[in-house]
């Protein structure tokens, strides 16, 4: 799903805008409600990791998972978010302490 709908919004060049354009709400929107998050990361991990460049995954890692994480490369940024994603699904809190239950709006700090 998501490769079929980012080849039609891919214009802006943007992994974040790109992602935000699938689902038809603004890059804020992706972090501050929960339910768009947890779809976002999965989007992210089905995109080829060569449709963007690594500053950009990068810059999508530290607006999904936070700021203080160094990543090696593009699949340990996929690993982080599927890990995220599972444990929000789950209602599990992750290592940052949001979770599943940590607010109807607002999944991440």
């Amino acid at each position: 799903m998501a490769r079929q709908q980012l080849a039609a919004s891919q214009a802006s060049g943007c992994l974040l805008d790109d992602i935000a354009g699938i689902h038809g709400c603004y890059v804020s929107d992706l972090k501050y409600n929960a339910a768009l998050q947890r779809l976002a990361m999965l989007d992210l991990c089905a995109i080829d990791e060569n449709d963007y460049p690594l500053s950009q995954w990068l810059d999508a890692a530290q607006y999904f998972i936070g700021n203080g994480v160094q990543y090696s490369g593009i699949a340990e940024i996929k690993n982080a978010m599927l890990k995220k994603y599972k444990h929000a699904a789950d209602g599990v809190p992750s290592p940052d302490g949001a979770g599943a239950d940590a607010g109807a709006t607002r999944f991440v700090d």
